[in-house]
């Protein structure tokens, strides 16, 4: 069997955050971390600081110091003098402002794609956009513009799909400005921006869309083109239905596995090449171990 393995394993701003918060465990005596997303929720155990806890062998070597932090899950114990480092998903404007009249010194290693498209989004509805967040209803990206827009008295939208929101665009009360969700379908995305276009109404366009999913999705939707089969790795999170998204586009026959997916034998009958992709959170090593996997269950099945 032939197995096409992803190159792409955590993303940039992950692997940043990583290396920069192992830059700064290494100089101080007493340092904490965290993020939005380092206590319970869907993709828990895929958490960047929940792999540092589990105590993930490869990530530890590659990254030594962060053996010494200490990962806060709620961040109301922090006081006058302590010192956290934050995550690539980052805290809320709010979450920081009360961190530091506490006294908490800040390390913010927020993942420089998300700070841009807020940054971003906050900027044109400072100067009287109103802003069309692309991407899924619920994601965090969007939903923060939405209400960055509607905090500066602005209309804030999210949609995937020009129809969910041509009714509202003729509105010449209206003066629209455009942000991509960072982990968008890039397929989607450039479809919506070209029907923008097409629309024939003045509208600011801003690709906040990361080079990460522009990366990912293409080499995922290549690997699933040359293969039977594709297995996703499914860390929870939006970057990976990007994914889902983007080989379904190439590849009817798509197997999720990840936290309570484990691998199932009959995906593999009659199947000569694989394809193993995965989200943002999954790291290279984890593909490679379920690559590995899926070769010695065909190994076990063939003897």
């Amino acid at each position: 069997m032939k197995l096409n393995v992803a190159q792409a394993g955590m993303c940039f701003g992950i692997e940043r955050a990583y290396k920069m918060t192992d830059r700064l465990a290494a100089k101080t005596p007493r340092l904490h971390a965290g993020h939005k997303c380092s206590g319970e929720h869907k993709n828990a155990d895929w958490d960047t600081f929940n792999r540092i806890e589990r105590g993930d062998k490869v990530l530890l070597e590659r990254y030594p110091n962060l053996k010494k932090l200490t990962i806060v899950h709620d961040d109301s114990e922090l006081s006058d003098g302590d010192e956290l480092a934050i995550g690539y998903h980052g805290f809320t404007p709010e979450r920081m402002a009360d961190l530091r009249q506490r006294g908490v010194k800040l390390h913010d290693y927020m993942c420089p794609f998300i700070s841009r498209m807020h940054d971003t989004a906050e900027k044109l509805a400072g100067e009287g956009f109103d802003i069309i967040a692309f991407g899924k209803l619920l994601n965090h990206h969007t939903t923060f513009c939405q209400r960055a827009a509607e905090r500066l008295g602005r209309v804030g939208l999210i949609a995937e799909d020009i129809d969910e929101i041509d009714a509202l665009l003729d509105d010449p009360a209206r003066n629209w400005a455009c942000v991509g969700q960072v982990t968008g379908n890039v397929e989607k995305w450039t479809r919506f921006a070209q029907a923008l276009k097409l629309r024939g109404i003045p509208i600011h366009l801003v690709d906040t869309v990361c080079t990460d999913s522009h990366d990912r999705q293409g080499e995922a939707r290549r690997l699933a083109a040359a293969s039977d089969i594709v297995v996703l790795v499914d860390d929870g999170g939006g970057a990976s239905i990007s994914v889902l998204e983007a080989v379904q586009s190439a590849n009817e026959r798509v197997y999720r596995t990840g936290t309570n997916m484990p691998l199932q034998r009959q995906w593999f009958e009659g199947v000569t090449s694989v394809a193993v992709v995965g989200g943002i959170m999954v790291p290279s090593w984890v593909l490679s171990e379920v690559a590995e996997s899926i070769q010695d269950m065909m190994l076990d099945t063939a003897s």
